[in-house]
């Protein structure tokens, strides 16, 4: 935030204020151009249908992976860690 005010100072005028305005419009339209060529959460599609195949091939292609046994041990990373966290939430629950 500090280095945004710093960068902003100098567009706070009378004068300048509207290109400072623009920019959040910029940013804005640029993200929504990019939306399209995000991926999905291997981590959250796991969570959703631990057989998917799209989470197989997503973590295949993100970790640069050769072998279908590599991203079974990178899938079962993901679920184990996923189970850990559930029990962990449970855990905090039951205490409280």
């Amino acid at each position: 935030i500090f280095v945004s005010d710093l960068l902003a100072f100098p567009f706070a005028t009378e004068h300048t204020w509207r290109i400072l305005f623009s920019v959040t419009v910029v940013a804005a339209l640029v993200q929504i151009l990019c939306f399209p060529f995000l991926i999905e959460s291997p981590r959250w599609l796991l969570g959703r249908d631990r057989t998917s195949r799209k989470a197989r091939y997503i973590i295949k292609k993100l970790r640069g992976l050769r072998h279908d046994h590599e991203v079974e041990i990178e899938v079962n990373h993901y679920i184990s860690a996923s189970h850990a966290q559930a029990c962990d939430n449970n855990d905090d629950h039951t205490s409280s």
